[in-house]
Order: C-alpha cells, then sequence, then structure tokens
C-alpha cells in the first residue's frame, strides 16, 4: 500500500499494471482529484491571558484544515482590543 500526503489541492494520475497468470498483462488509468483544505477553525494562544493597561501581549494563532491540521499557507490575522 502506498500512502501519499497532500498539503493542498491537486490533481493525480496511476497507472496500475497487472502481471498475473491467470489475467493478461493489463494497465488501468485512474485520475483522482483532491480538493483543497477548508479553513475550519483558528486555535490562538494563549486562550486566555491577562494584560495591564499600556502593556502588551504575544499571541499566535494557526488557522486549520477540516482533518484538525494546520492549513500549509496560513493566512494573515489582524488583532483588535474591544470591551475598553
Amino acid at each position: 500500500m502506498t500512502t501519499l500526503t497532500l498539503g493542498n489541492s491537486a490533481s493525480i494520475g496511476m497507472v496500475v499494471s497487472s502481471d498475473n497468470t491467470n489475467v493478461l498483462n493489463t494497465s488501468t488509468f485512474d485520475h483522482v482529484s483532491i480538493s483543497a483544505a477548508t479553513l475550519t477553525s483558528v486555535i490562538v494562544t494563549p486562550a486566555s491571558t491577562s494584560v495591564r493597561p499600556g502593556g502588551t501581549k504575544q499571541f499566535t494563532a494557526v488557522a486549520m484544515d477540516q482533518f484538525g491540521l494546520p492549513l500549509a499557507v496560513q493566512p494573515t490575522f489582524t488583532w483588535a482590543v474591544t470591551g475598553l
């Protein structure tokens, strides 16, 4: 068995050959399309924190796909403060 892992959308061509004594040599072609990853969640760390007035805090955001994996190309995140 061969496993192929892709980060984004792709098309793959496969040629399968069989050399079996009960079957003549045959080749078949199968085309597989793989759709692009779908952004389904954003993980922000730290999830909760306190910042003193005038202070700063570093946050990190990672966009995750439908399989719970980080997207190969991360979007740009914009931060804003509310509720002051």
